[in-house]
């Protein structure tokens, strides 16, 4: 019981402290996200180990290959972005399917890179960078009794580009996608 308590203490700071830095990125006149040094592998680390139990109940197989990578940024908006990335993988790679995550630092260019390669539906190239629209779905728009909003990319997006970075989604032949954020590892 107070473990329990104490992961529901946790899960209702972590509400609050996105609420308010989603309220923030709203926000026209405070457009910049907090800028304060963040540990972005550890932030992958523990996003792959929270959703592990999710994936093996959906028999997505889970692999990584997660290098330093430290940047200047918003932690809340990093979790988030990080968390819909990885909740996605998830949620659409198939029946026995598999998510590979990657973090990368480019030293020369001060760039971050988060890499997700998942199986899946097969899409278009046009079709692929659609899905950072916001209400769009793989399926196409979303309707009552789906699961999601179709918020998840068109988030991670504003949350790469509130950063400086950017957001890549690009078709795999055999089906799925690569997503990849790059994001300055110093501020900008």
């Amino acid at each position: 019981y107070p473990l329990l308590m104490e992961r529901l203490e946790i899960t209702n700071k972590r509400a609050i402290g996105l609420t308010e830095s989603l309220l923030r990125l709203a926000d026209a006149n405070a457009i910049n996200a907090i800028a304060e040094p963040v540990d972005f592998a550890h932030i992958v680390r523990t996003t792959i180990l929270e959703n592990a139990d999710a994936a093996r109940e959906r028999d997505i197989t889970l692999e990584s290959r997660v290098t330093p990578a430290t940047l200047v940024g918003d932690p809340l908006l990093l979790a988030q972005l990080v968390t819909n990335l990885v909740d996605n993988a998830i949620r659409h790679s198939g029946v026995c399917g598999r998510a590979f995550f990657s973090t990368g630092t480019d030293s020369e260019q001060h760039v971050v890179t988060f890499r997700v390669e998942s199986t899946g539906t097969i899409f278009a190239p046009d079709e692929a960078t659609q899905l950072a629209e916001p209400f769009l779905r793989g399926t196409g728009r979303t309707a009552n009794g789906g699961s999601g909003y179709g918020l998840g990319l068109a988030l991670v997006q504003r949350i790469a580009v509130v950063h400086g970075g950017s957001l890549s989604i690009k078709p795999r032949a055999e089906g799925g996608l690569i997503i990849t954020v790059q994001l300055p590892s110093t501020a900008s």
